[in-house]
Parts: structure tokens; sequence; C-alpha cells
């Protein structure tokens, strides 16, 4: 299918999954690692297939997505300030296992 050093194994998608964060807010695609935990077997299979298509140039359109979400870093200082916030972004369940396994 692919060559040896290129390949992201199941085991190592199996070992990225069980080592996320479970309490993660979902993305733009609604999923969420619980999902992934608690879906069938199946699933690791068909991770395996994306995520080495991905290393191969395949990238879904979801990945290229996130939320914006600004968090105001101290409450007793000026609501207005723009340097008083920092960003997250949400995004991807299954973007986030490429990230970790990568």
């Amino acid at each position: 299918m692919c060559k040896k050093n290129v390949c992201i194994s199941i085991e190592v998608i199996d070992q990225c999954i069980s080592g996320m964060k479970v309490a993660r807010t979902a993305g733009p695609d609604a999923s969420e690692v619980d999902h992934i935990l608690h879906s069938h077997p199946i699933l690791l299979v068909l991770l395996h297939i994306l995520l080495n298509a991905i290393r191969h140039g395949y990238v879904p359109t979801v990945f290229y997505r996130g939320i914006i979400i600004p968090l105001l870093k101290n409450k007793q200082r000026c609501y207005s300030d723009i340097n008083n916030y920092r960003t997250i972004i949400l995004h991807s369940a299954i973007a986030e296992i490429f990230y970790v396994c990568t």
C-alpha cells in the first residue's frame, strides 16, 4: 500500500486516540474525542486509510475549518483592550488525531 517508513500504523493511531484529552469541545464537524474513543474498532481501519491518504496529499476540507474563540486573560483589566485577549481554535477531532500521530 505505502512504504513502511511513510505509513501511520493502526497501533499508532490507537495509542494517539487513547492519549487524547476526553473533555475537548467539538469543532466545526461536531466530532468529539468521546465519539471516537467509544466507537466500533472498524473506525481505526478507516482512520488508518484516511490518515495515510492525507500523508500522500489528500486533505479533507473540514481540516481547513476552525472556530475561533477569544478568551479574556484578566477579568480585572479593561474588556476593550485587545491585548487582554488570547484566542483558541477549535478544529476537528480527526484533524487532532492526525496532528498527534505525525
